[in-house]
């Protein structure tokens, strides 16, 4: 609802929230103004607009100001990071919404945003149960939360900005042994127990425990890029979450060897699709690949 009909934004309430929100007519924009009177959000709006530097009597919290964060269809930090000409993925979008909810949320959701510092949030960090993957990836999510509110003014800085990355762990994973690999693949590809349903996928999981690909390389691989007489496999896509094709992880194009053992097993798929060169091989007709959760 707008207060007056001249006014360039709408004013509304969402549902078991105390705070009242802002659609900015012009651009788009829905901002939690961090107020509970519909006349003081309206004087929130016109500061907005008029680009005035003052801050709020009475910052909001973190979680009725980030209310909107990271959905992908309308979050104003994805959304203005698209008109740069930025790229932020709907997998990333779903990681970063996950981290505010489960974890951010959770500890700081009610917390005026004003009132954090960075060691609060460090001592908070170091006593998470969670890897210390997880660890550095939860500030970066915070930290676009208080960039946000220090661009609005809201806040002088981000103490995130101010907070060490937490060392790498990096997982020791124990080689299958032959016995283990003769057991989940018999020698006769006829005896292979197909996963979702489809001999591909199995024979995809036999190359990447010999070449080393990725699954997203193995979804974006096309029959023209394996090169049975030179023994080698061309890594020059990988498949993402939404099946957008790009480069590979590391960015650029690389050769993985092609071992007796999955050659033999592609040269088997090759035959049974009976596809042209240019065909996914991961892929129900060869015109694109199965999406991650068929792999």
């Amino acid at each position: 609802m707008a207060l007056y009909s001249s006014d360039p934004f709408f004013i509304y309430q969402r549902a078991r929230s105390p705070y009242w929100y802002v659609h900015f007519k012009e651009d788009g924009r829905r901002l939690s103004s961090g107020q509970t009177d519909r006349e003081q959000t309206r004087d929130w709006a016109w500061c907005q607009i008029r680009g005035e530097t003052e801050l709020r009597n009475n910052p909001p919290s973190i979680k009725p100001f980030s209310e909107s964060f990271f959905v992908y269809e309308s979050c104003p930090i994805i959304r203005r990071l698209h008109r740069k000409g930025k790229r932020f993925s709907r997998s990333n979008a779903r990681n970063r919404r996950g981290q505010l909810i489960n974890h951010i949320w959770k500890q700081f959701g009610y917390r005026r945003i004003d009132s954090l510092e960075a060691a609060e949030i460090e001592d908070w960090l170091i006593e998470h149960k969670g890897s210390n993957h997880l660890k550095n990836q939860i500030p970066t999510t915070f930290n676009y939360v208080l960039s946000e509110a220090r661009r609005q003014e809201i806040i002088d800085r981000a103490p995130t900005e101010s907070l060490d990355r937490f060392s790498p762990q990096h997982a020791q994973w124990p080689a299958f042994s032959d016995a283990q690999v003769k057991k989940l693949f018999p020698e006769d590809i006829g005896e292979w127990r197909p996963i979702s349903g489809k001999l591909v996928i199995a024979v995809g999981a036999y190359a990447m425990l010999y070449t080393g690909i990725r699954l997203g390389e193995f979804r974006a691989l096309k029959w023209h890029r394996v090169h049975f007489a030179n023994d080698i496999l061309c890594v020059e896509n990988s498949a993402r979450v939404d099946n957008s094709i790009g480069s590979p992880k590391n960015g650029t194009t690389r050769w993985a060897p092609l071992s007796p053992q999955p050659k033999a097993k592609l040269l088997y798929l090759r035959n049974v699709q009976k596809r042209p060169e240019g065909a996914y091989v991961c892929s129900e007709d060869g015109s694109s690949p199965y999406y991650t959760n068929v792999c």
